[in-house]
């Protein structure tokens, strides 16, 4: 697994004291909160499902620019809310992986209650999903 680090800018509103976060190397790609640390989960699920589905749609996702060139710029002021920049802070993402297809049996009433639970989810997608939670519930590696 491959994981970059994508700086975030993080503003906050003076007039509500909100924050909001945007990730300059990735348009779109923004969240907020009612304090720093839940502006930075927040943050960092919205870079996940970002990036996932740019790799589902096969786009090329940018490398994350420097760091340090993302503090020295000079911060973007709202005239109306005086949002002021916080700071910068490196985010972390998991890219995902390659794909391969694969051709498996299961049970039918599995398959139909997997149809039911995965929702709008893909059925490869909810099966990636449960693989990935056993494996790391697992403590042979």
């Amino acid at each position: 697994m491959v994981q970059r680090i994508y700086p975030a800018r993080v503003y906050r509103s003076d007039k509500t004291g909100e924050f909001s976060l945007m990730f300059p190397d990735l348009d779109g790609c923004i969240s907020a909160g009612d304090d720093l640390t839940a502006c930075l989960i927040n943050g960092a699920q919205a870079l996940a499902g970002h990036i996932a589905l740019m790799s589902e749609d096969a786009d090329d996702i940018p490398s994350p620019s420097d760091l340090l060139a993302r503090v020295a710029e000079q911060p973007r002021l709202d005239a109306d809310d005086q949002i002021g920049l916080v700071g910068v802070f490196p985010i972390t993402v998991t890219l995902p992986g390659k794909s391969i297809r694969l051709s498996i049996s299961m049970e039918e009433e599995l398959v139909k209650q997997i149809d039911v639970v995965a929702g709008p989810m893909k059925r490869s997608q909810f099966l990636a999903s449960a693989a990935w939670e056993k494996l790391a519930a697992s403590t042979v590696r």
